[in-house]
């Protein structure tokens, strides 16, 4: 009996960190992102950055973050055709 409820715990804690740990990864990946294009301003660069912006911001685990509110909007002022 403990086993098993200790297994049930274990297993809704895992689900309840799997969003955070895709948030935080979404979230290192535009900091990458942004940080390759700022060293190397390339249109490559430029498009990687955006499409990790989209990421986060299409992605249903951050929508609660702290910095979905700031990622959105610089999506929302920086697209792709900025990369030209």
């Amino acid at each position: 009996m403990i086993t098993g409820c200790f297994t049930v715990l274990l297993a809704l804690s895992c689900k309840k960190s799997s969003p955070a740990v895709n948030c935080e990864t979404k979230a290192n990946a535009v900091v990458d992102a942004l940080n390759a294009f700022v060293e190397t301003p390339t249109k490559e660069n430029c498009l990687s950055y955006v499409n990790a912006l989209k990421d986060y911001v299409n992605s249903n685990a951050c929508f609660d973050n702290a910095f979905y509110a700031s990622y959105k909007k610089q999506l929302d002022e920086f697209n792709e055709a900025d990369c030209e």
